[in-house]
């Protein structure tokens, strides 16, 4: 297999003076391992760019009133990679915070810049106007406070990060929620393991202090006790309890359904009756007209038969005035 350099295939010659001259060094015991660092480039966002690409769309944000970031895991993820991308790229690294702040002109353009370049590849909207400004606002205060602690981290003396690191000692309740913030771990424990009820600030709270390999520290277990492992006994005897509990349920369940059934039959035979009934008056009813309609006829015939015989001895009384 060839040799590849910078300019190309080295030619066997080369290649054999340069073997000979590895292997003289592995054995004299002068060859060491080099390590070259390798520095990191501009990020792409190729990622992101698929993902609007499949969605035909921005990238929806979407942040709450009073929050910072937002809730669903995969916003938050996406909207803190892209600003810290601006961040590292076209964000200048001042000595604190408040130096951005001075010029309060310059300071509303940085922001105005970094909102703008977000809203490239997100769609920020929030329940009121300032949510989407306050969030980018500590985004960048973060982003830059962490630029600023690799800065003197690299360059300066470690007194500060010597402290900083014996201040994170005293905490002592470290949250395990990997890489998503306490926000994203709650919102997904309200989406998948309470579904139907809202946790307590004490379930979070066991949620997200407990880790899966030494599970909870000692200052967690004092701040919610947490309840020891049950024997086995005890767990089969809550559920023998379970299951009579369900057995009567169901019966109780079977019950209420025969006492519905029966309900439902007496309901049926009842609108039986009631639609006999309805049919038996509509038939009294229209025998009642019938009758009524002969009457009728039979007033109008009476009627008009008196009326010829009124007619009649009024032109005899005429003849007779006449003669």
């Amino acid at each position: 297999m060839p040799l590849q350099g910078k300019t190309g295939t080295v030619s066997k010659v080369r290649k054999s003076s340069l073997q000979k001259k590895v292997f003289e060094m592995y054995y004299l015991g002068t060859l060491t391992a080099s390590t070259q660092v390798e520095h990191r480039g501009a990020s792409m966002g190729i990622e992101l760019d698929s993902i609007s690409r499949g969605l035909g769309t921005r990238i929806p944000i979407v942040i709450k009133e009073g929050k910072r970031r937002p809730e669903a895991p995969m916003q938050a993820a996406k909207l803190a990679s892209e600003g810290g991308i601006i961040v590292r790229q076209h964000v200048p690294i001042l000595t604190s915070w408040k130096e951005y702040k001075k010029d309060k002109v310059q300071f509303k353009n940085q922001l105005d810049n970094f909102i703008g370049k977000l809203s490239v590849n997100l769609s920020l909207t929030g329940e009121k106007e300032n949510d989407v400004t306050s969030a980018c606002v500590d985004m960048l205060k973060g982003g830059t406070r962490q630029m600023r602690y690799r800065l003197k981290k690299k360059y300066f003396d470690g007194e500060k990060c010597a402290k900083l690191k014996q201040n994170r000692e005293n905490v002592k309740f470290h949250q395990y929620t990997g890489s998503r913030s306490y926000i994203a771990a709650a919102y997904v424990a309200k989406q998948e393991k309470y579904k139907d009820t809202e946790p307590t600030a004490i379930d979070l709270f066991k949620l997200t202090h407990c880790s899966k390999t030494k599970g909870f520290s000692d200052d967690a277990k004092k701040a919610a006790p947490v309840a020891a492992p049950k024997s086995i006994s005890q767990q089969m005897q809550e559920l023998q309890a379970q299951l009579e509990a369900e057995k009567e349920e169901s019966a109780g369940l079977r019950q209420k359904v025969q006492r519905l059934e029966a309900q439902a039959e007496e309901s049926e035979a009842k609108a039986q009756k009631q639609a006999e009934e309805i049919e038996n008056l509509k038939k009294a009813i229209t025998d009642t007209q019938k009758s009524a309609v002969d009457t009728q006829n039979l007033i109008r015939q009476m009627i008009a038969f008196g009326q010829t015989q009124a007619v009649g001895h009024i032109l005899v009384i005429c003849e007779w005035s006449l003669v």
